[in-house]
């Protein structure tokens, strides 16, 4: 019999990624807020993380079901042009809160909640997990305070009961993904105008993880969870004009090119990843512009 798994924000890009991946292996439960999925799943709950009367009505369906572990993946985006609106702080904050009550109510052995490299701050050093938390130094800073609160939250409240694994993640890319990220943007600019604009002449780097390696880097902390806090990205990190530059390798067309703007951030914030490889036994390699 499969293991089963309780898989939230399964409608998004990377949950649909996972459901796709796991399903063989796993008894995949399915939560999004969407009333009718549409990829195919077998079981699918429609739950709004964001009202508790959902919440606890979902609760009260899967109270008897001991989970193998629970993925969290749902959290609302901050569009590039809202990225100081407080609503969004407020909403992912009550979607964590609305977790707790629920992971509270339910039996699960680990949880892999998704957080994010945006509680750093973004300059010139090297991340570790144990680097300095500063999210006021990050154009996403209030994506970084829900996400980092998510961490504190789930392994102050939830660490008696299960085993809390906290994953931040590098910049995610790959098949389905938003284009309004910033591989997904770039590819538009390229297909809508031939061209990529780097800012700050493409000087800032950053990590980027493709989808596929994120997929199999989650079924090896399946196969063995351990509780704490990883970063989770490619061994490399990339600048923003080696990034445009491969973009056009796999996907341009004749005459394509690169715009260099000084104006921007020319931050090295380069991510570790080894606390991740030696936790886990799995090095994401995967640099492929071209899906």
């Amino acid at each position: 019999m499969k293991k089963k798994i309780l898989l939230t924000g399964s409608q998004g890009f990377i949950g649909r990624n996972l459901y796709s991946f796991l399903k063989e292996k796993y008894d995949v439960f399915c939560v999004d807020h969407y009333a009718f999925p549409d990829n195919g799943i077998s079981r699918y709950f429609k739950v709004d993380l964001l009202s508790q009367e959902s919440v606890d009505n979902f609760s009260r369906v899967v109270s008897d079901i001991k989970f193998y572990s629970v993925i969290h993946t749902a959290f609302l985006l901050c569009r590039p042009d809202d990225r100081q609106s407080l609503d969004y702080l407020h909403k992912n904050t009550q979607i964590t809160e609305n977790m707790v009550k629920l992971l509270k109510k339910i039996n699960f052995g680990s949880l892999l909640n998704f957080s994010s490299i945006a509680v750093y701050p973004v300059k010139n050093a090297i991340f570790k997990e144990e680097s300095e938390i500063n999210m006021s130094k990050n154009t996403e800073c209030l994506y970084g305070i829900a996400k980092f609160n998510s961490e504190m939250l789930f392994t102050f409240l939830l660490s008696d009961k299960a085993k809390i694994v906290n994953l931040r993640l590098c910049q995610v890319y790959g098949p389905g993904m938003q284009d309004d990220r910033l591989v997904g943007s770039f590819m538009k600019k390229l297909a809508d105008q031939n061209k990529i604009t780097v800012y700050g002449n493409g000087k800032r780097v950053s990590n980027f993880l493709h989808v596929k390696d994120l997929c199999v880097a989650v079924s090896a902390v399946l196969a063995n969870p351990s509780s704490g806090t990883y970063n989770l990205g490619c061994f490399k990190n990339m600048s923003y004009l080696d990034l445009a530059q491969k973009i056009i390798d796999e996907k341009g067309f004749p005459g394509s090119r690169i715009v260099k703007i000084s104006k921007g951030s020319t931050a090295k914030a380069k991510i570790a990843t080894k606390k991740f490889v030696k936790t886990f036994g799995y090095k994401c390699t995967t640099i492929d512009f071209g899906f």
